[in-house]
Formats: C-alpha cells, sequence, structure tokens
C-alpha cells in the first residue's frame, strides 16, 4: 500500500473528526458517506471480502461496535509507464503499449473506444492467486454465440493460478494440442481496439501486458498496425510480402531438396555442375543437410533470443557465418 495515500485519505479524517463522533453508528455512516476522499471506498459485509480487498492493495476500516466494515483502495506498488512494445515495433503509429496492471490497460482502450456499447467484464481466476481477467467486447458487434461460448470456456477454469495470459490461451483455444496458434496476441492496445471494432473480442490479464484477442483468422498473424496508417496501396504490397516470404519459407528447403535429389534435370547444366562441386566433399545426402541447416538456424535464433543483450550480437554475426558456410 503507498503510506502517504493511507496518511492523507485515512488517518487525516480520522483525526479532524473522531473526537466529534458520538456513537460507532455515525463514525461507519459519515466514513462511508462523505469523509474519506477516495473514490475506492466499498462496504463489506463479510470477513472474506475485506481480506480480498486487503490483498489488492486496499486499507480495511473496523469500527467497534457495527457489524461492517470499510475498505478504501490505496495501491502502492510500482508499475512502469507504457512504452513502446519491444515485440511490434513500428515506425508510424501510437509508441505506447500494455503495461502489467490491468486498469491501466483498460483504460489505454477506453481511451481509443469512447463509445458506451464498450463492454468490460472482470473475472477472477486461480484458487489461491486470485488473477483478475477483463473481457472486452463492443455491445452489437460481437458474434453473441461465440461470446456465450466464451464465457462458458473461461467460467470452467479451474486451477491453482494464472501466471500470464498464456495460461489463458491453453485453456480456452479449441485445438489445445495444435503447434500453430487459434488464438492472437498482442502488446498494443491499437491491435486490441481494430479487432474490438470488427467485432472480436479482447481478454487482458493482470500481470502481464499481452492480450489475446479471439477468435483469430490465419491473416491477422501477417498484418501490422502499420498496415493500417500508411497508404492503402504501400499497405497492401507489404502485406503480399509477407506472404510471399512465408511461401518461400515454407516450400524452399522441400524445393531444394527435390531438385538435387530427383530432378536434376530441371536445373541448367551449369548450376548443377557448380552445386555437385560444392558438395563433392560432403559425407551425406542432401535431405540432412537441409535438416542440419534448419536445426541450426532454430539453435542460433534461440541463442540470440535467450543470451544477454552484450552476447546477442556476437551470436548473430557468428550464426551468419556459419549458416552462409
Amino acid at each position: 500500500v503507498d503510506k502517504a495515500l493511507i496518511s492523507e485519505t485515512v488517518m487525516k479524517p480520522l483525526a479532524d473528526h473522531g473526537k466529534n463522533w458520538k456513537s460507532p453508528q455515525q463514525a461507519f455512516k459519515e466514513l462511508s458517506g462523505s469523509l474519506l476522499p477516495n473514490v475506492g471506498v466499498r462496504v463489506t459485509r463479510t470477513l472474506q471480502n475485506l481480506l480480498e480487498d486487503v490483498s489488492r492493495g486496499g486499507c480495511a476500516i473496523l469500527i467497534d461496535g457495527v457489524a461492517e466494515g470499510l475498505s478504501v483502495v490505496v495501491p502502492g506498488w510500482v508499475q512502469r509507464n507504457p512504452g513502446q512494445p519491444d515485440t511490434e515495433p513500428i515506425i508510424r503509429g501510437p509508441k505506447e503499449g500494455f503495461v502489467e496492471c490491468l486498469r491501466t490497460n483498460t483504460t489505454l482502450v477506453r481511451r481509443r473506444i469512447r463509445d458506451p456499447r464498450l463492454r468490460i467484464e472482470e473475472y477472477e481466476l486461480g484458487r489461491i492467486s486470485w488473477t483478475k481477467v477483463a473481457v472486452l467486447y463492443i455491445e452489437g458487434l460481437v458474434n453473441e454465440e461465440v461470446l456465450e461460448e466464451l464465457r462458458s470456456r473461461i467460467n470452467r477454469i479451474d486451477v491453482d493460478g494464472i501466471g500470464e495470459s498464456g495460461h489463458i490461451e491453453e485453456l480456452i483455444e479449441d485445438a489445445p494440442f495444435s503447434p500453430f496458434p487459434t488464438i492472437f496476441r498482442t502488446e498494443r492496445p491499437d491491435r486490441v481496439t481494430g479487432g474490438l471494432l470488427e467485432g472480436r473480442i479482447a481478454i487482458l490479464t493482470d500481470g502481464t501486458p499481452f492480450a489475446l484477442i479471439l477468435p483469430a483468422t490465419f491473416t491477422m498473424f501477417f498484418t501490422t498496425s502499420e498496415d493500417y496508417y500508411e497508404r492503402f496501396w504501400i499497405g497492401t504490397v507489404l502485406r503480399l510480402l509477407r506472404f510471399a516470404s512465408f511461401f518461400i519459407s515454407l516450400v524452399l528447403p522441400g524445393f531444394y531438396v527435390a531438385l538435387l535429389t530427383f530432378h536434376q534435370e530441371m536445373m541448367p547444366t551449369p548450376l548443377i555442375l557448380s552445386i555437385a562441386a560444392q558438395r563433392e566433399g560432403v559425407p551425406f545426402p542432401v535431405v540432412v543437410e537441409t535438416f542440419v541447416m534448419e536445426a541450426t538456424f532454430e539453435l542460433l535464433r534461440e541463442a540470440g533470443t535467450r543470451m544477454p543483450r552484450l552476447v546477442g550480437p556476437a551470436i548473430s554475426i557468428i550464426g551468419a557465418l556459419v549458416l552462409g558456410d
């Protein structure tokens, strides 16, 4: 909790007006009605609710003789300011991204969509962690059947704790054993805003900057926010370039193996002679060479991602030399 905030919003009213109270009921009525200058004041009637509020950064006020309590929201945990996401950098467009605070993230979305039809439903998941999760959608644009199915799946989640939105993604997706993602994830509020305006649903989780957008389509994974901020023909060319790059990276290794192993007649004679001369000292077939190259590329990519920043550039340079060789 924020001790300075407690001193200003809780202790000061108690010290200034405590001597004027003639009964516990009068003290409770004035504190809950007007004396506490804080918008997050709530009357609680059970000890469990009071403990939950305290665990979220609240201050509990109990008065002898009154069978109710007051909880004042005075959180004091440190949070980082919204900055440009490292996973989705762009040149033109907003430079702010989600943070680990759920209330800040919902504010970033509400600032972009001021229509009252924007709905935010909050859930608490995890028997021990009590993680807050927000489901966002625009009433009238969202598919009600998809929304009801999502509510049903979220209500069926029964685990000890939710540490990140990836836990929710695994528990609600249609194909949990598929190696391909079926739910889109993003750190950018403008991507979430765009998805909501298309009738999709967003899920924000407290403690992580990654939001989930569903249902996801195949083309969503090849688009960026910048496509919508540039002129239409520039965005179209860039998106087509991504599709072409995906197709080349998917087909080219197999095409290379097929040509060198089974269909050498499709290649020009000077080219096939040059490749044969390069492979003269290689003791294993082309398919093994291709698998080793793919495995080496993934190994270097993982090393460059996980190594410290001071070592990462060196790994990238060595990786280029290895793959080139």
